[in-house]
């Protein structure tokens, strides 16, 4: 494993940099889920110091992609089934909630960058590029918590979530057809919230959620397509992967 900072001209907190090494690593799977960061080792191959590489390893978990365990150390994130059909109840409790606070709150440039953002995902998804359509679709669901207007239902659903997008993006290996699916939910839930119709709202944002096939870790690198509710026992077995 080769993990080293660049010696950009770019400015920005030395944290940032280091944590977007890190992040890159993940992503590439250079660091594996479950893989323990060795401080001081890491520190040594990075040329910086633990103060400054103890920062970074805050600011990657704040974002999902790191766990600290105090007494044991830093550990790159791993979601288990149980952990995403845990989130998948979050989301499908809270979600209508903050898409109906953000259809209220709307503004025409509101409208606008959620346009953007499902235009984005409809390029990367015609790239069959998950990696990129799977950070476009967080932040076209973090730009309507925010719209929600709700601070702490939107502090609870992006601490609860990045982890969740972030195992999306290592893990998962969709085909173009199955992007284009999510892309068509993410629409119903776009058009839904233009039009105010609260009750659509609620039942496109559920939708989009349950029958999202949200893989574990193992079923993903086996290349399974289970979804939460397939796994319960649901008899669709070829159902749209949105989320």
């Amino acid at each position: 494993m080769k993990i080293t900072l660049p010696g950009d001209s770019k400015r920005g907190p030395l944290r940032e940099k280091i944590a977007r090494v890190i992040r890159e690593s993940i992503l590439q799977g250079a660091l594996k889920p479950g893989e323990q960061l060795v401080e001081a080792a890491l520190a040594r191959r990075m040329n910086v110091s633990r103060a400054s590489l103890r920062e970074a390893f805050q600011f990657l978990e704040r974002q999902g992609y790191v766990r600290i365990i105090p007494r044991n150390g830093t550990f790159v994130a791993r979601l288990t089934s149980s952990d995403i059909a845990e989130i998948t109840v979050l989301r499908d409790a809270l979600e209508p909630i903050t898409a109906c606070g953000a259809s209220k709150n709307l503004e025409p440039e509101d409208a606008q960058a959620l346009r953007c953002l499902l235009s984005a995902m409809r390029g990367s998804a015609d790239e069959g590029d998950h990696r990129q359509y799977y950070e476009n679709d967080l932040h076209f669901h973090q730009k309507i918590w925010r719209l929600s207007g709700n601070r702490r239902l939107d502090d609870v659903l992006n601490m609860a979530c990045i982890p969740l997008f972030t195992n999306r993006i290592v893990h998962s290996h969709l085909q173009k057809d199955q992007l284009m699916q999510s892309l068509i939910a993410h629409e119903a839930i776009f058009k839904a919230i233009v039009e105010g119709d609260g009750a659509r709202l609620k039942t496109v944002v559920r939708a989009a959620i349950q029958g999202g096939a949200e893989l574990s870790p193992d079923q993903t690198e086996n290349d399974g397509r289970l979804s939460v509710r397939q796994r319960s026992g649901a008899k669709n077995k070829d159902g749209p992967v949105r989320g």
